[in-house]
């Protein structure tokens, strides 16, 4: 394989450059939708979908601000000491804290990151992966915008000959407009997908530059670059311990020879990352309180064949390249390490149908769609490699055509997001709700509990750093049968026993009232003797509780 030359080199990086921005762009659209579509007295807080995950990361976030390292579980009203750690959120709140800036313009500035690091990782992977300049253009057009084959089950919808219900997310023909398996819908809907999947990226790129040197050093700062990842996402570790072992059984069958120094330079990142990983079994399988939080990644079995149709042409072009590996040969050690990347996170995703203790793999799916791309474009591949660089006319419109095909179901992607965006009411907060988070901002301290229903409590979770009772359907411990006694509170059920003994047993100092979800009125609350009205406006009461 010839190294690309300087020149290549910042051809790719400046075109990865140049899409992030365009991406960037495109995938505000959802945003600046919804913004317009706010309702009279509204405005929008920021996110488009999965409102109580993104709550769940200002939860942490603001702690950070606060100047904490390490963070509890702010959505439930147990109280723990601080356990969980993640580099991004940390990272994220001091950034908060150093400019003042509000949750939806770090958001912004968070998805523009998020944004820069995948284009720029998977371009940095594309230099040191591909063997020709027209592989890694196509790679970078596929990965900046490319989507799955949902577009072709929508016009077959539309044309009454299939039925594809894109509410179910990951049980229909159009998987792709309903889940973020591609980069660009990754960028659209969550940074939390895009950054560490670009930072991911970087972390492969490290270690094939280590397999093209065999210099130890290159593993060791691939190792260092998959622990910073891993601190992240926790998820992609687990992808990690499942491919570099693969990967070091297919190169010694390849070497027919069993070389234990190879080897274990090959291992050094799983060394590094190793107690992170032991750290990750711990808290989210053991821990009293954030163990709750495995219940995420509980999903039921995914079709196979749907999951690989959301993969569109990268998924076809991967399957080219591994069918005829007769005229493409798998020749080099960075090719193999792509196969097995693919192999072992496919294998790990739909684990879940035997193992009962993989339940986190439908959330490796993220990066999934790169290595299928890289070894896809090979396709691409002139006959005679080094034969002068001549793009024929009829090569670049096919090569357009194809791109624009590949890209298809990101517009439908966007305008999914913008419908959903604009349709939940919960990505709006009210003029009236928001002078109530303002005042409980001033007023509740950080390990203050307020009680609420489920959207009021994961909305303040973004706002307010002050521990909520319902927040999030993960995070919150019990939390179904905890909503039905709040519910039941709040909607004056109760009788004052009950209501006061809940109060006490959940340790509540402030309850959110509004009127916009069928609460009782306040007098209701008023006759419980340890709570007093502290503020009202047209919708919203809070009370305070004096605690005996």
């Amino acid at each position: 394989m010839t190294p690309p030359q300087n020149h290549d080199r910042f051809t790719v990086l400046v075109l990865a450059f140049l899409l992030a921005i365009v991406a960037f762009f495109l995938s505000s659209v959802p945003y600046y939708y919804a913004i317009s579509k706010a309702p009279e007295g509204t405005r929008f807080i920021g996110q488009l979908v999965h409102a109580d995950d993104i709550n769940s990361y200002y939860s942490f976030i603001r702690q950070a601000a606060a100047g904490h390292l390490i963070f509890r579980n702010a959505m439930t009203h147990i109280p723990h000491a601080p356990a969980f750690v993640n580099l991004e959120f940390l990272l994220a709140g001091w950034g908060m804290a150093f400019t003042g800036c509000s949750t939806q313009t770090l958001y912004e500035a968070w998805r523009v990151i998020a944004a820069f690091s995948a284009l720029l990782g998977f371009g940095t992977l594309a230099l040191v992966a591909l063997r020709t300049q027209r592989e890694r253009i196509i790679a970078l057009f596929m990965f900046a915008f490319g989507g799955g084959f949902g577009w072709l089950a929508y016009l077959l919808q539309r044309a009454g000959v299939l039925s594809a219900h894109t509410d179910v997310e990951l049980h229909n023909p159009a998987m792709d407009l309903t889940v973020a398996f591609h980069p660009f819908g990754q960028m659209v809907i969550n940074p939390h997908f895009a950054l560490p999947h670009g930072l991911f990226l970087l972390f492969v790129a490290s270690y094939i530059v280590a397999e093209k040197t065999s210099n130890r050093s290159w593993y060791c700062i691939a190792a260092l670059v998959a622990l910073v990842q891993a601190l992240f996402r926790p998820y992609d570790l687990i992808s990690l311990f499942g491919i570099l072992p693969l990967f070091v059984v297919v190169e010694t069958v390849f070497a027919r020879r069993v070389d234990w120094r190879r080897s274990i330079d090959r291992l050094i990142p799983l060394f590094v990352t190793g107690p992170l990983l032991l750290y990750y079994v711990w808290i989210f399988s053991f821990h009293p309180i954030f163990k709750f939080w495995a219940s995420q990644g509980v999903q039921p079995p995914v079709p196979f064949f749907l999951h690989y149709l959301a993969f569109g042409f990268a998924g076809v072009l991967f399957l080219l390249r591994v069918l005829n590996y007769r005229c493409y040969p798998l020749e080099t050690s960075s090719d193999r390490l792509l196969v097995v990347w693919v192999v072992a996170v496919l294998a790990l995703f739909h684990g879940n149908r035997v193992f009962s203790f993989l339940p986190y793999t439908p959330q490796l799916g993220i990066p999934l769609a790169s290595p299928m791309i890289l070894l896809g474009v090979a396709v691409f591949r002139r006959s005679q490699e080094d034969a002068p660089v001549r793009l024929r006319p009829a090569f670049v419109i096919a090569a357009a055509i194809f791109l624009i095909v590949n890209a298809l179901s990101s517009p439908l992607f966007v305008a999914r997001a913008c419908q959903l965006a604009a349709n939940n009411h919960e990505n709006y907060i009210s003029n009236s709700d928001e002078q109530a988070v303002e005042w409980l901002k001033t007023q509740a301290k950080e390990t203050d509990v307020v009680l609420s229903d489920y959207p009021s409590g994961t909305t303040l979770s973004q706002l307010v750093t002050a521990r909520v009772v319902l927040g999030h359907w993960a995070l919150t411990p019990q939390l179904d049968s905890l909503a039905k006694e709040v519910d039941r509170f709040l909607r004056g059920e109760m009788d004052q026993p009950e209501a006061e003994q809940l109060l006490q047993r959940l340790g509540v100092n402030f309850v959110f009232v509004t009127a916009r979800r069928e609460h009782k009125d306040p007098g209701y609350f008023l006759e419980l003797p340890e709570l007093h009205e502290v503020f009202k406006n047209d919708t919203v009461a809070i009370f305070a509780r004096n605690a005996s």
